[in-house]
């Protein structure tokens, strides 16, 4: 992760990590569906 100026490190931040627990949720719902 790559730090740039000040307050926008800590926005992007939080974004790519929210966009990480979306994906993962989505995947984790995905394989319940399939029943693994």
């Amino acid at each position: 992760l790559l730090y740039g100026q000040g307050g926008c490190t800590v926005q992007h931040f939080r974004r790519f990590t929210y966009e990480n627990l979306v994906t993962t949720f989505a995947r984790f719902k995905q394989q319940r569906l399939k029943g693994f």
